[in-house]
């Protein structure tokens, strides 16, 4: 947090979904603009995704069966 109060030219930063890094760049760098890089947005989106399809899982799996006569893979 000191190096970012030393440093006010910074106008963007990265971070995570860490509540530890969001309070420390909102005091060491109040005016920096937070964004998440492109490897935690796609984790994020993938997380999410999965666990939509774990959710309604058994209803893609009826589906595909209706529509196709290969089984699904395994989870895993």
């Amino acid at each position: 947090m000191a190096w970012l109060k030393e440093h006010p030219e910074i106008e963007f930063a990265a971070r995570d979904r860490s509540r530890i890094y969001r309070e420390a760049l909102a005091e060491g760098a109040p005016d920096a603009v937070q964004v998440t890089d492109r490897w935690h947005l796609l984790s994020n989106w993938r997380e999410a995704a999965e666990r939509v399809f774990d959710r309604h899982r058994s209803q893609i799996k009826r589906f595909y069966g209706e529509v196709s006569s290969h089984p699904l893979p395994p989870r895993g």
